[in-house]
């Protein structure tokens, strides 16, 4: 009889801690990663996937779909596409999306990893880094790639993480690291980009 006693609480307890633990799953959806604002809208990853909102969190839409990882979303400049690097393929490359949705297209075939890190002010090319030439391949460097798809081509020599170009265009912050950062000058070359 006492066994009895205590196999009803017990089963109390953990009816309790299911209704518990549904409620807060209820009450709101955490989890959502690597947010990218733009004029009318919200991106970010849930799920391993590329989600879209209207700015205040309403009306969220998944746009992909892929059983691989999309992560680092972000908006081109006027807000009709979304760059974001996925693990299709089993290999990290560069995918442009319309923000309306559509199938992803892919606009780096690299073997090294490429990861999105934003885009040129005029929203032709896609800035990503990629430790491709780097002998450690534990560094990487800055690249862009046009937005209609083609070659890849290095912005600077400099270790980067991470980096956003100017306003103008001319100069590109990057970051070596978290507390290190210095502004370097465009590498000017002949390649028409348009």
């Amino acid at each position: 009889m006492r066994l009895r006693g205590i196999y009803q609480v017990l089963g109390f307890g953990v009816l309790l801690l299911c209704a518990a633990a549904n409620a807060s799953d209820e009450a709101d959806t955490r989890l959502l990663r690597q947010p990218a604002i733009s004029k009318d809208h919200l991106a970010f990853v849930y799920g391993g996937d590329i989600w879209i909102s209207d700015r205040d969190g309403g009306h969220p839409i998944r746009i992909t779909t892929h059983p691989a990882s999309e992560f680092a979303p972000h908006f081109s400049p006027d807000g009709r596409w979304i760059a974001f690097s996925a693990n299709y393929d089993n290999n990290t490359d560069i995918y442009v999306v319309p923000t309306a949705g559509g199938q992803p297209r892919r606009l780096t075939w690299h073997p090294a990893a490429d990861l999105v890190t934003g885009w040129s002010p005029d929203g032709k090319r896609v800035l990503f880094t990629s430790n491709r030439e780097i002998a450690n391949s534990r560094s990487g460097q800055l690249y862009e790639v046009p937005l209609t798809g083609g070659y890849e081509r290095k912005v600077m020599k400099a270790v980067a993480v991470e980096g956003a170009w100017s306003a103008d265009h001319r100069s590109c912050q990057q970051s070596a690291g978290k507390d290190s950062s210095c502004e370097c000058l465009r590498q000017q070359s002949n390649v028409d980009w348009r």
